[in-house]
Formats: structure tokens, C-alpha cells, sequence
């Protein structure tokens, strides 16, 4: 019975990836026939279909429901996208920021005016509202408020580029099926809407938690502890969280299953003392875990938790199984069936795959440690520790691109404090309901205690290396990897027939990684990343040589820093922790502000600028130059004449600006760095924003401006790419680096029909995404 419930949650898994993610339909009936034919083995000598029945339902379950779920038009009428709507609805969540606050709410109704008319829709889904241009440092509205918002509505977005997280999928699995950026005095309050009084409570509950910690604690010592009680990481800093997410600690203020395990310990001790029985007693714990998961927010990993409990709870009254393995499929079926997004929530796929790891190897793990360690509690907890650790590593680098490397040790040093400060926060909240000043009293012991963690996880995350940063890997070695596990648990089973099947298993996935590594290591790539309306591309040589040139920048109108949501994820995806070189073309901020995020939050080895006269200062030419000074980068400074031979044979050679242009006022776009790459036969012209007053220029110099691949000047602006430049160039590829929905109009048609005359083959970010050229010294081997 068993093995048919893990066999249809995995068929059930199966259906939700496939319909979220697109696979070919050719590619899903070829599954359905090997799920069939698996099925059929399996119930063949059973002499029943009922199995093979259920395994087509459950599939075609999973497949429906998570279509609709994924389908925004389905909650939300697209007539409304990217319009100036008027949305009502109830506050369910409040995020405090910086300079804005989010509100998550349960929309009712949507409408906008069009000339004269007024056009009404239905909605049934959640919306992020972010407001800016705050004026108070209270929240305006709280739970339970009904308020109509002006703005303009988005549907949630997909990822543009490798790596980029998708915080439309993400919104989605939390119901959030929309979204509206907009100023605070745009917002009004409608009315108190009547809210169910068990959420209510729970609301109430939490703010009185948060509001009382934060007055006797405060500062991080008191955000963390906010964090670790009731996941509530709204007031910390941007240093304490970066510190957690190197330390790989981001569990600790993440409600899950060492709360829930704890809460209840703690509960089971006083009611022992009291001398109540258990079948009193497991009801009166269960209805408090269940008001605690709904305070802190009811995440996967709570919510995971809980069910396992009840499961197990419901195993006891009626004298069932508690099997805890098997609890735990149950418990991802039941979610699953619920909301078949949360598949794709990393805080499902973690708690999951830690509970997984715990249950398999812990007990063995640390049945081999003890002989070593001689303590219990210590080889226990290193053992769970240290499973949990292993089973999360494909899902930890698949989502964050890096590895803690010490993690495994931090969690020892910190987690034995988790019961204490749980206990502390909870003896806090108790004495500030009836007695003041024994609470400030208590506080100042508990602060220094919270002060104290914080000191040790900032420690922990200036430790060198403390984290590695390795690419997403494919599908391949994602199950090398957990066969390899399946190799070590069939082994310590004595299964050695499983553990053989598993080995030929690896050795194919070896064999099939390998081959990848070969092919892709023979190729210079050059990806032009799609950053919007702004430039960057990258290079990575066979032996590894990197070199960003820009970086890409926010566009009009927006808060959004492309160097932190796009650039940075996308080199971490590609396994890039470290760059050789990075190049700012010029130093207008569609160009330089990415180069400066990762200049300021990766390690760089070399900046290459364009020169400019010793007056001429800019905001990004100065931010730069300090970067470069407190970071230790060594600068060097181009214009045109200048070259720069780099490592693999890839030379550089500046070819604009030169010495005249560098003495006359110049707009920032004619003063680009244009630079000729050379790879053996192959030639790359990288042209900035120049526009056609310095291509004359290049062209009066018999600069050699040919080049097999043009990244085009100031994407595709009619400003730029005069004939006569583009047919010196005579390029077989042009790229055109150009935002989807561009203000500016780019890329102009008569930029295009230019260069469409010269016979190039042109791609344009906008429409193709990144773009990808795979080069040999011989010439460029394929394009993707």
C-alpha cells in the first residue's frame, strides 16, 4: 500500500511539472505510456486496474488543476494588464520597507475608465499593492481594511533570463495573481470589512507579539527574535539578513517542523508535570500548534509540519501506522492536491527534502558517529544536521546558485540556542501582559542573548569562503547526485541488488555530464544578456577567462536595480562567483549601474573604463572609481589606440574615443568606448551608445570597424547605425539589446532596414530573450 501511494505522488508531481512548465506534449505521451506500462507490471498479477486507474486519474488531476492554478486569466481579466485601474479590496498581509510598504490584498473588484466609460470587472484573486513616497512611519492600513487603490496593473511576470527568479510563479503560489505599483496618497480607505474572527485573532496575536518585542528588544536582537518565533523578518536589517543567508541559517526564521517539535515539547513537559493524559492532553496541543501556525503566516513548512502531526495524532486515537515516512508523502500529497503551485515553493522543496534526509540516514549517520564522537547529543544532532544538509544541496544551489561550506557547523552552534529563545520569547510575552517592569528587566538578559547570536552569525559570514558559488545544475546531475544517496541508503540496507541498478544509474549520468562538459568547454560563449532597454554581455573563454561588459541599469520610472535582479543571478546560474574583467562602455546608468552592483558585491578583478579628461566627473564614473579603490580592483583606463591582450588569445583594441573627441564637449553617448574583440577568425564590435557623429569619426580614421558580430549602437536608435558605418562593419550578426516594452521606441525601423540591407541575420533581446553566440577560433559554431 505503501509503495502505490509514493508511486502516485510521484506520477502527481510528475502532471504539475509538466503542465506549469510546458513540457512538448510529444515528450508527455511518451511518459503516460511508461507510466501506463509501469502501472500495468505493477497490478498485472494482482489481477485489478483499480491501481492503473488511479494512476491516470491522479495524473490527469495534478495536470488540470495545476493548469488552471498557473492560468492568470483565470482570476484576473487581461483586458485590465498594464492599464490605470481602480482596485477595492481587503488587506490580508502587511510588509513594512525602507521607503514603501506592501500590501497583499483579497481583491473584489476591478474597473477603469476608457473616454467616457467605465469598465467594470470581477476579480477573485490576491494583488500586491506597493506604495511609495510614505509620509509616516506607521503602517496606513491594517488587516481586515477594505481600500481602493489607484495604479497600474500587471499581470505577474515571467523570467526573462537564465537564472532570474520567477516572482510570478512565485506570487502565484501564494494566490497573488497581480500587481500595482503606485504612490500612498493614491490609496484611500473604504470601510472594515468583517474578517473570519479565528484569522483575526491570529492577526491580533502576531501584531501584539511584533509590537511588544520590538519595544522591549529592538534593533536586530529583536528582529531575529521576531524571526525565529514567528518568521516575521520585516524589521531587520539588510546586513542581518545578508549575514543569515551566508551562514545558511535562513531556516531559523523560517517556522517548520523544529518549532512545531518544540512548541510542543515544551507544552508536553507542562502537561506531564500536571499529570494529564495524553488522549487530553494531544487535542489541547493540537488546537494551540494550529492557532501558532496560523500567527506565523501558514507557509509550507509549518503547514508540512502540522499535517504530519495531525497525521500522526489521528495514527494514535485510532491505532494506526505512524509510520513517519510515510506520513510525510501524505502530508505532500494532501498540500499538493490543495495547491499543486506550492511544488515549485523552495520553502516546500526544502522542508521536504530536509524531513526526507532526517527520516533515511539520520538514525544510521549517527550510529556511525557515536563510536567516534563518544556523546549522543553531540553525534545526534551532527547527524540530523548533517542529513538535512545533504538531501537540500541540489535545491540550495538549483534556487541560490551557492553553497555554505561551514553550514553544517553553524547550525550546531546555533541551533541548541533555538529552545532558549523560544522559551525566552514566550516568558517575554507572558510578563509584558501583567507585569512591566519584570519584563524590562528580563528583556535586557534576553537582548544580550539575541545580541549575542547576532554577533556569532556575523562572525560566521565573514569567515573566507564561507560560501561557493556553483552553477544550476542539469537534470543529469541532479540524479547522479540522489543516486549516489540511493547507493549509500541501499548499502547501509544491505539492498546490494538496488545499490547495482542505482551504480549503472550514476554511470550513465556520468557519462552523459561528461560528454556536456567536453562539448561546452571547447567554445568561446558570448551571451548578450536581455536586460531591457539597457546593454550587457558576457564572456567566458574555453579556459575560463570572464568578462562582463556592462551591466544594464533601471529603467524610467523604476526602483528596480537590473545589477541585483538580473545580472548577478544570471552569472550565479552560469556558476561565475568571480569575474576577470569588468567593462563599462560609458557611464550613463542604463550601462554602469549594473557594473557597479556587481563591481560592489561580487569579486572583481579588473575594471576597464573609458578615459575621460581629469575635470569631467560623473555620478557613475565617481562610484565606480571608489568602488575600485576600497574593493582593491585594479582600473585601467581606454581610449582609442589602446589595447588590451587578455588570456585564451582574446585581444581587446579601444577605437573610439579618441584624444580630439576627449577635448571636446561630447553628449556621454559619442564618448563610448567602442571595442574590437578578436578571437582568431573571429571578430566582435562592441559600439556602447555612439552615435553617428562618432562612427564618422572612426570611419575619417580608417578605423577597421569590421566584425562578424555588431552589437548595435544605442539600441537600434535612428540616432545611430548610419549606412555607411554598418556597411564598413558588413557584420553576418547584429544584436540589438532593446527592452520589450521600450518608451523610447527602440529599435527604430530604419535602423533595422539599414542593417537588414547588409545581409546580417539580426536578433533583438527583446524578442529572443539571451542570445548566445558558441565561437571556435575557425568562426561562430551555432547561436542559441
Amino acid at each position: 500500500m505503501k509503495a502505490k501511494v509514493v508511486l502516485l505522488f510521484i506520477i502527481y508531481c510528475l502532471s504539475i511539472l509538466m503542465a506549469v512548465k510546458g513540457i512538448a506534449l510529444d515528450a508527455m505521451l511518451v511518459v503516460l505510456l511508461l507510466v501506463l506500462l509501469f502501472a500495468l507490471r505493477f497490478v498485472f498479477f494482482r489481477k485489478r486496474m483499480l491501481f492503473t486507474v488511479l494512476l491516470l486519474l491522479s495524473f490527469g488531476l495534478g495536470f488540470a488543476r495545476a493548469s488552471y492554478l498557473n492560468d492568470a486569466a483565470m482570476f484576473v481579466p487581461a483586458e485590465f494588464e498594464n492599464r490605470i485601474v481602480y482596485v477595492t479590496g481587503v488587506v490580508q498581509q502587511v510588509q513594512h520597507g525602507k521607503d514603501y510598504r506592501r500590501y497583499i490584498l483579497q481583491a473584489e473588484q476591478i474597473y477603469t475608465k476608457r473616454q467616457s466609460e467605465t469598465v467594470y470587472g470581477d476579480i477573485n484573486a490576491k494583488i500586491a499593492v506597493t506604495a511609495y513616497d510614505i509620509k509616516s512611519d506607521r503602517a496606513l492600513y491594517a488587516y481586515g481594511d477594505r481600500i481602493e487603490v489607484r495604479g497600474i496593473f500587471r499581470l505577474p511576470d515571467t523570467p526573462d533570463n537564465e537564472g532570474e527568479f520567477d516572482f510570478g510563479l512565485w506570487h502565484k503560489t501564494d494566490g497573488v495573481y497581480g500587481s500595482i505599483s503606485t504612490k500612498e496618497a493614491y490609496t484611500k480607505y473604504v470601510n472594515k470589512a468583517k474578517m473570519h474572527p479565528v484569522m483575526q485573532a491570529a492577526n491580533d496575536v502576531r501584531a501584539y507579539c511584533s509590537a511588544t518585542i520590538r519595544k522591549y528588544i529592538g534593533g536586530d536582537a529583536g528582529a531575529l527574535l521576531s524571526g525565529i518565533l514567528f518568521s516575521d523578518r520585516s524589521d531587520m536589517s539588510a546586513e542581518l539578513e545578508k549575514n543569515i543567508t551566508i551562514a545558511g541559517l535562513n531556516h531559523i526564521c523560517v517556522a517548520s517542523g523544529l518549532h512545531i517539535s518544540m512548541l510542543y515539547g515544551i507544552l508536553m513537559f507542562l502537561f506531564v508535570q500536571l499529570r494529564i493524559r495524553r488522549w487530553v492532553y494531544y487535542p489541547i496541543c493540537s488546537l494551540i500548534l494550529h492557532m501558532f501556525a496560523l500567527v506565523v503566516g501558514g507557509g509550507p513548512s509549518i503547514t508540512r509540519a502540522m499535517l504530519m502531526f495531525d497525521l500522526c495524532m489521528l495514527a494514535f486515537f485510532t491505532r494506526g501506522d505512524e509510520d513517519r515516512l510515510y506520513t510525510c508523502v501524505c502530508a505532500g500529497f494532501i498540500m499538493l492536491i490543495v495547491n499543486p503551485l506550492y511544488l515549485f515553493s523552495v520553502g516546500f522543496l526544502l522542508s521536504f527534502s530536509c524531513v526526507f534526509g532526517i527520516l533515511l540516514f539520520s538514525r544510521r549517520v549517527d550510529a556511525f558517529l557515536v563510536r567516534y564522537l563518544r556523546f549522543r547529543s553531540i553525534s545526534g544532532a551532527l547527524a540530523v544536521s548533517l542529513c538535512a544538509q545533504i538531501f537540500t544541496v541540489p535545491i540550495l544551489i538549483s534556487h541560490f546558485n551557492a553553497l555554505s561550506v561551514y553550514s553544517v557547523f553553524y547550525n550546531l552552534a546555533i541551533t541548541w540556542s533555538v529552545p532558549f529563545v523560544m522559551v525566552g520569547g514566550i516568558l517575554l510575552l507572558a510578563l509584558s501582559l501583567f507585569w512591566h517592569l519584570g519584563a524590562q528587566v528580563f528583556a535586557a538578559a534576553l537582548r544580550f542573548f539575541m545580541q549575542s547570536i547576532c554577533v556569532v552569525v556575523s562572525s560566521a559570514s565573514k569567515i573566507p569562503f564561507s560560501t561557493v558559488t556553483v552553477g544550476t545544475p542539469n537534470f543529469a546531475g541532479v540524479v547522479f547526485y540522489y543516486a549516489a544517496i540511493a547507493v549509500a541508503y541501499c548499502l547501509l540496507c544491505a539492498k546490494k541488488v538496488y545499490a547495482q541498478l542505482c551504480i549503472r544509474v550514476m554511470h550513465i549520468c556520468m557519462l552523459f555530464i561528461t560528454i556536456l562538459s567536453v562539448l561546452s568547454s571547447a567554445y568561446l560563449k558570448l551571451s548578450f544578456i536581455n536586460v531591457g532597454e539597457g546593454d550587457s554581455a558576457l564572456l567566458e573563454s574555453p579556459h575560463g577567462v570572464t568578462v562582463l561588459i556592462d551591466g544594464g541599469g533601471s529603467p524610467a520610472f523604476s526602483e528596480r536595480n537590473v545589477g541585483e535582479d538580473t545580472v548577478e543571478p544570471y552569472l550565479r546560474h552560469k556558476g561565475i562567483g568571480a569575474l576577470d574583467y569588468a567593462i563599462a562602455s560609458h557611464y550613463d546608468k542604463d550601462h554602469a549601474q549594473g557594473i557597479l552592483y556587481i563591481c560592489e558585491n561580487m569579486h572583481v578583478k579588473n575594471l576597464i573604463l573609458p578615459m575621460r579628461n581629469a575635470a569631467y566627473e560623473t555620478e557613475y564614473k565617481t562610484a565606480l572609481e571608489r568602488c575600485a579603490k576600497q574593493r582593491g580592483i585594479k582600473v585601467h583606463y581606454m581610449q582609442a589606440g589602446g589595447s588590451m591582450q587578455l588570456p585564451d588569445g582574446l585581444m581587446l583594441e579601444a577605437l573610439s574615443p579618441d584624444a580630439e573627441m576627449l577635448k571636446r564637449k561630447l553628449s556621454e553617448n559619442n564618448l563610448s568606448l567602442v571595442l574590437r574583440l578578436r578571437y582568431g577568425e573571429n571578430d566582435v564590435l562592441f559600439t556602447g551608445d555612439i552615435e553617428k557623429l562618432a562612427e564618422k569619426k572612426m570611419l575619417e580614421r580608417d578605423a577597421n570597424v569590421q566584425a562578424d558580430i555588431l552589437k548595435v549602437a544605442h539600441h537600434g536608435s535612428e540616432t545611430s547605425s548610419a549606412a555607411a558605418f554598418i556597411e564598413n562593419v558588413a557584420p553576418r550578426y547584429a544584436l540589438i539589446s532593446a527592452g520589450d516594452s521600450d518608451v523610447y521606441g527602440h529599435p527604430h525601423i530604419t535602423t533595422v532596414q539599414t542593417i537588414e540591407g547588409c545581409g546580417a541575420e539580426i536578433y533583438n533581446t527583446a524578442e529572443d530573450g539571451d542570445v548566445t553566440f558558441y565561437m571556435q577560433k575557425s568562426g561562430v559554431k551555432w547561436i542559441e
